[in-house]
């Protein structure tokens, strides 16, 4: 009896193990391509932090995660899973780099949605700020375009001056 239990656990362990294997880092655009293939499965994916956290009515907590075009909620049940992500995504901010482990539902009974509750979270790389730059073409085409704006105005003004006196 005791072997029966220790090949139904290792063969458990490999089931689950072997679908996470399936569904590697970095392949979230293929989950969301096929999510009948892992509805109610372990996953693991990887992607950038966006937004913020976001609690929910639940106690529950919220956070996107973006990769190459595709995007996903990932819940929680406790905000303590997410304690290390501390750079969110935005306009000249680059987010941390997770990888996320947890059940994907194509349809999840408690959201009514298609997300991914975490069974942990690891960092992968740190975000940080971008830093924007102008380059000397851009800047000589404003400065001409102010140019001719200004000669535009400067005509109009004209016009309308000459206009009014006859």
């Amino acid at each position: 009896m005791k072997k029966v239990v220790n090949v139904v656990i290792l063969y458990l362990m490999a089931l689950i193990s072997g679908v996470s294997a399936y569904a590697a880092p970095g392949r979230l655009g293929y989950i969301l391509n096929h999510p009948d293939k892992f509805d109610r499965k372990v996953v693991t994916v990887e992607g950038e932090a966006i937004g913020n956290l976001l609690n929910d009515n639940r106690g529950g907590v919220w956070l996107n995660i973006f990769d190459a075009g595709y995007n996903i909620g990932i819940y929680a049940h406790k905000k303590a899973v997410f304690k290390d992500v501390n750079n969110f995504g935005a306009y000249a901010k680059r987010g941390d780099i997770i990888e996320v482990k947890g059940i994907f539902y194509k349809n999840c009974p408690l959201h009514a949605e298609r997300d991914i509750h975490a069974v942990s979270v690891k960092i992968v790389r740190r975000g940080y700020a971008l830093r924007e730059t102008v380059s000397g073409y851009e800047k000589l085409t404003s400065f001409a375009l102010s140019i001719i704006c200004l000669t535009l105005a400067a005509i109009y003004f004209i016009k309308l001056e000459y206009a009014r006196r006859h």
